[in-house]
C-alpha cells in the first residue's frame, strides 16, 4: 500500500520509560530536520503535529496493543525471533493490569499512550509500529543527512533508534515494510 500525501516528512519515536521519549523528524530528502525529546504523550502528539501538520508518516518503537491471548509474545516477535532477533516479548492484556508491573510493562504503556493521542491528530494509517534493531541491516545504502549538533550526549542510542523509525517510516511511504503481523 502507498500512501499519497503532498508534502511528506517521517517521524520516528524511540519509547522510554525512564527518559523521554526521543523524537526525529526527517524531511522527504532525508535531512533530519530536528531532534527531540518528551516525556508527555500529548506534548510529543501536539509538538509532531504542529511541526508537521497532517502530512506524516509516524513510526513508533513500541508495540501498538498487548499480545493476543494468555502468553506473551505477539506474531511479529515471533518471526523476528525466528530471523534471529531478540525481540522484547509483549505481555498479554492481563500483565498491565498488575499493580506490580514489569519494566517492560511500564514502557509499553507509555507506547500505547503514544499511540493514543497520535491517533488523535493523524490517519491510522500514518502511524506505524517499528523495530529499529531488525531495520538497521536493509539501509545499506540509504544516505540520510545529520546535524550532529542536534544530538545529546545522554540519549545518543535512542536518538539513533528514533531516526532509524524514521527512516523505517520513509520506506513504508515508498511502499515497502507494510507487513501487519500482529
Amino acid at each position: 500500500m502507498i500512501i499519497k500525501i503532498k508534502s511528506m516528512w517521517f517521524v520516528g519515536i524511540d519509547v522510554s520509560s525512564r527518559k523521554g521519549n526521543a523524537v526525529a523528524i526527517l524531511n522527504k530528502n532525508l535531512k533530519l530536520e530536528t531532534l527531540f525529546t518528551s516525556s508527555n504523550a500529548d506534548e510529543l502528539a501536539n509538538k509532531i503535529f504542529e511541526f508537521t501538520g497532517s502530512n506524516a508518516i509516524v513510526a513508533i518503537d513500541a508495540p501498538r496493543i498487548p499480545s493476543k491471548g494468555k502468553g506473551w509474545g505477539r506474531k511479529c516477535e515471533k518471526i523476528l525471533a525466528k530471523l534471529g532477533y531478540r525481540p522484547l516479548w509483549t505481555p498479554p492484556k492481563e500483565e498491565f493490569k498488575k499493580k506490580e508491573k514489569k519494566p517492560s510493562c511500564v514502557w509499553m504503556e507509555k507506547g500505547f499512550l503514544i499511540y493514543k493521542e497520535l491517533y488523535r491528530l493523524f490517519d491510522k494509517e500514518n502511524i506505524i509500529e517499528v523495530y529499529p534493531s531488525a531495520a538497521y541491516g536493509f539501509f545499506k545504502r540509504t544516505v540520510i543527512k545529520l546535524d550532529f549538533n542536534l544530538f545529546t550526549r545522554k540519549n545518543r542510542t535512542d536518538e539513533l533508534d528514533a531516526i532509524c523509525s524514521a527512516v523505517v517510516a520513509y520506506f513504508y511511504y515508498k511502499g515497502g515494510f507494510c507487513e501487519d503481523y500482529n
